[in-house]
């Protein structure tokens, strides 16, 4: 049974620097950096209480991938703590990391835009995944995105670019609104590139996310369905994408609602598939 006084959070140790600016305040965490040309990164791992059981020695574990860094991942092993003790939700590493780069740029052009998402996915996938799993029992083919807001934009992003970097994706109010919705327009013609897509999709806004009730509030709950609409067109027999919008919840409390919502839609059947 998973406590979460034995949970075990471990560094990883990308690089030497240490990451002064912020220190994650919980016992056995080490916050370390990972520095390349797209910014300072700091990278956090945590291991389940099980990871070192003898008797899983040669279990794997899904990872949950978290660009929003320590604070999301405070959050999301919080709201997954209990449905992870009563199996409703499978042990998994949690991994959390800053991308320096990642905040919108009022006045990028979309050629910018494009090259600077392109590089965080590149960093992604040529050093932080592949550090992963190397170095911990990682299941390569249970990968998942987790992004709220502009993070969740990238995860939409890394959906239509590279969409077999990872195999489920949940994404809470993502900024689809950016750059005079950019990805709504990109949607279909990345489609047609695909030949197949093995992955599941969790889209999670509040009903209040929208200028009918918040003046000054994009309408994340329009460019979700837009979003949601599109991605259905997809008749893959891999794809799958759900959208929930919780009703009368504005943005800030839609993010942990759909951290558990959107993690048991993509893990409750597997999980009552292994109890």
């Amino acid at each position: 049974m998973l406590r979460r006084s034995g949970w075990i959070i471990c560094l990883l140790w990308l690089t030497t620097t240490p990451v002064a600016a912020q220190q994650l305040h919980l016992a056995n965490t080490e916050v370390r950096a990972l520095t390349d040309g797209s910014g300072l990164h700091s990278v956090t791992v945590q291991l389940p209480a099980s990871y070192y059981q003898s008797s899983h020695f040669g279990h794997r574990y899904p990872v949950f991938y978290l660009p929003g860094g320590a604070e999301d991942l405070l959050l999301v092993s919080a709201a997954t703590h209990l449905a992870m003790q009563t199996g409703k939700l499978p042990q998994a590493i949690l991994v959390s990391f800053s991308l320096a780069s990642n905040d919108n740029q009022p006045n990028e052009d979309r050629q910018s835009h494009v090259l600077r998402h392109d590089q965080l996915l590149a960093l992604l996938e040529r050093r932080v995944i592949p550090f992963i799993e190397r170095s911990y029992r990682a299941d390569p083919v249970r990968r998942t995105f987790i992004g709220r807001g502009k993070t969740a934009h990238l995860g939409a992003y890394t959906l239509l670019r590279t969409p077999g970097l990872f195999q489920a994706y949940l994404l809470a109010s993502p900024d689809l609104w950016y750059q005079d919705g950019f990805l709504l327009d990109r949607v279909r013609g990345w489609s047609e590139q695909q030949s197949d897509l093995n992955a599941r999709v969790f889209i999670g806004v509040g009903s209040l996310e929208s200028p009918l009730y918040q003046s000054d509030e994009h309408d994340r709950v329009g460019d979700a369905i837009a979003f949601r609409t599109q991605l259905a067109a997809w008749r893959y027999p891999g794809f799958d994408v759900k959208l929930s919008l919780f009703d009368d919840t504005i943005h800030e409390a839609a993010w942990p609602v759909s951290v558990i919502q959107g993690l048991l839609w993509l893990f409750g059947a597997e999980s009552q598939d292994n109890q």
